[in-house]
Formats: C-alpha cells, structure tokens, sequence
C-alpha cells in the first residue's frame, strides 16, 4: 500500500477508520504510526481492544519478566512536561508507595494519596476513575493484561476495565499473580496455572511444585515469558513449559530477569550471566534486559552489554561531581529501557542515553533552569516509558508526564 493510499484512509477520522489506518499501517510494518493513529480515538471500544494489543509497562518491573523494558518508541529528544500530578505522600515513607506505577499507551495508573490509586489518561492526566488498595504491599499488587486491571484484595484477585473501572469478574484465594497472561497460584504443593480472559478465567494447567521453592511470601515467586515459567528459590530455579506446566530444566543462581529467548541470572561468587554466557564477574544490582542489551550496575557503576556477543558497549555510566552524566556512583538510581534508549534518573537529574554508542541523547544538568527544575528538586523513584512518553514518579507520589 502507497503513502497516497494511507492517506486516502486517514480522511477518514471515525473509530472505524482509524483502525483502518492502523491495520493498514501495522501490515507495513510501521507499528509505531498505528499506535498514533488509534490514540486520538481511545475512547471507543473496539480502538480501546486494539490498542491493549501493544507493549505496556503492564508489571512493578515492566512487564512479566521484571525486564525494566518495554518495546516503545522512545522519546529522542529534549522533553517538556505536558502534565503533572503532585503527590500527597511522606516522601520519607517508601513503603506508602504501595501499589506499583503501569504504563500503557493510553492510560498511566499510579498512587495519589495513601491508599488510593487512580487510573489516568495518558494524554492529559484526567483521572478517569479511582480505586482504594491497601497500605500492606502484599495486599495492593497491580498488573494490566490486556484491557484489565488485575488488583489483588485480601479475598482475592478483581479484574477491573481498565478504562471504565467496571468490575468483569471476581476469582478467590490468595497468593495470585499475573505473568505471562497467566494467573498463577500455589494450592497445597500444587502451583496452578488460570488463563487470563475478560470472561472468567480458565484453569489450563497444574503443575507439582518444585522442591525448595521461595516460600518468602506470594511476591516474586514467579517470572514468566511467553515460552516458560521460571519458579524462583533461595538458590535456584526451576523451568517450566507456559503451555502446559511442564518442567523443562532447573538451574542455580538468583533469576534477575528473563524475556523470551533467555534468563539474567548471578551465580554464587559474583557472576552475572546471561542465557548461560559470562557477561561480567562481580556483584550486580538493579539489571535490565532489553532487546539488544542488558544492564547492571557492577562495582557502583552501571555498564552496559551487547546481547550479541557479551560485551561492553557505549559507556560504563558513574556520575562524576562535573555533572557530565546521571547515573550516581554508589547511590540510588532508577532505570528504564525503551528499546534501545537508557533513561536513569538519580540525585535530582534525568537522562536520555543511546544503550549502543553510550551517546547522550537530552540530560538535565546541575543548575539548568526551565521546564525541567521539578525534576530537580524531588528524588525520583521511579522512570516509566511509554509510547512517545516518560513518566517519573518522586517519592513523594509526584508524578509528571513529559513527551
């Protein structure tokens, strides 16, 4: 289909057409344009249904693999707000930002006062409706799949339109989790696979629990793909088949994150591997996994490794007293891979950084002024990408959208 043909389409401004543009669009190739061209008509429902089949940052890590990465078009140039919401929380309180902060292209779903969350639009920050969790993390776990809103309560777990907030089902029991559109759950030594549906839920697998499994709570018990389960325990794991709860392999180490073809993982001693391969000797912390590359912060600094061949690419990225860059040497950082975009927010300053040539793309730096001396003077907690969108959360629940 020729540019002249899309644009035929596009005069066509109804729900109907733009997912007629989209569809057109997608085939291309060019997905990132269908998802500019259904936005404007979220409102509708059906464009609504079109537009949860998109990357979203639908987990407290990203998504079901605590990746810290989603596959969005990210944002390349210097950012201006667009809109903020000024949080109520103690800042000295972390454990008062209980429920975890989600993304989509639509819609950004975080925290606004001590036990309440709302679910805003994402174009303009109108809070679309709202939601009371409990202040007990344990009680308060959120996920998106789809169109839904997954909370967890002390009866069990609500499936909420995302949108709307209309309640679509109700499942009980406790120790829920969604991952890899799964609901998963122990019962007695038994770990018990649902499938997630707008409708009820559907029970598609069980599987014999494996033995020394993490008993530390219902939380980070589990990391999904869209192949396999991993079944996390104190110094190890265990593999099973997504389809049917088959156990495909077991391994040792701490499963940081996994994705599709392959598990980030430390090994008693110091190592950090990935998919099996040797990346770095030391202790890592906060890793991320993207498409092309993984990070971790190793010995205070965080580097940065081609997926391709293990080996260091860009920067290894400290901060320095000269303000040349963001990421703070043996502080708190918080990071975010869009696609191949680093963005890290630490010590009042925010950065963009092309994961492969370490080129800094926008950065805010000590003393600047402008659209960007909130970020400044708040500690953020969090960087959340979305569609041609960043969202940073301070700890005090502040939370602004900038494109």
């Amino acid at each position: 289909m020729s540019d002249e043909e899309i644009r035929a389409l596009e005069r066509d401004a109804t729900p109907a057409g733009r997912l007629k543009v989209a569809r057109a669009l997608e085939r291309l190739g060019r997905r990132d344009e269908a998802l500019d061209a259904l936005i404007p008509a979220r409102e509708d429902r059906a464009v609504r249904a079109e537009i949860a089949r998109y990357p979203a940052w639908t987990h407290e890590g990203g998504n079901e693999g605590n990746t810290f990465s989603v596959d969005v078009a990210p944002v390349l140039d210097q950012p201006r707000p667009i809109w903020t919401h000024e949080g109520t929380l103690d800042a000295g309180r972390l454990e008062s930002l209980a429920l975890q902060f989600l993304a989509t292209p639509g819609v950004a779903v975080f925290s606004i006062a001590r036990g309440r969350a709302a679910v805003h639009d994402m174009e303009t920050g109108e809070v679309l409706w709202q939601f009371e969790h409990g202040d007990d993390l344990r009680s308060s776990r959120a996920a998106i799949s789809g169109s839904l809103l997954l909370l967890w309560t002390e009866e069990g777990v609500v499936a909420r339109d995302l949108s709307t907030g209309d309640v679509r089902w109700r499942l009980p029991g406790k120790a829920w989790e969604v991952r890899g559109g799964l609901l998963l759950f122990e019962e007695g030594r038994e770990l018990v696979a649902f499938e997630v549906r707008d409708a009820v839920p559907v029970e598609v697998w069980r599987s014999e629990m494996p033995e020394h499994h993490d008993d530390r709570g219902d939380q980070d018990r589990w990391l999904a793909t869209a192949r396999c389960v991993y079944v996390r325990a104190p110094r190890g794991f265990t593999e099973l088949d997504r389809a049917n709860g088959k156990r495909l392999a077991s391994g040792q180490g701490t499963i940081f994150c996994a994705d599709d073809t392959a598990a980030l993982c430390s090994v008693p001693g110091g190592a950090l591997l990935l998919g099996g391969r040797l990346l770095a000797l030391g202790v890592a912390r906060r890793p991320l996994l993207g498409p092309a590359h993984a990070v971790a912060e190793i010995d205070h600094a965080a580097t940065v490794f081609d997926r391709a061949d293990g080996q260091t690419r860009g920067l290894t990225l400290s901060y320095r007293d000269t303000g040349d860059w963001t990421v703070p040497h043996a502080a708190y950082w918080s990071a975010a891979l869009a696609r191949s975009v680093l963005y890290a927010a630490a010590a009042g300053m925010f950065s963009a950084v092309n994961a492969e040539t370490g080129m800094i793309l926008w950065e805010t730096r000590n003393g600047d002024a402008g659209d960007f001396a909130e970020v400044r003077s708040r500690e953020v907690d969090a960087v959340v990408p979305a569609h041609r969108r960043i969202l940073t959360f301070a700890r005090d629940g502040t939370v602004t959208c900038y494109r």
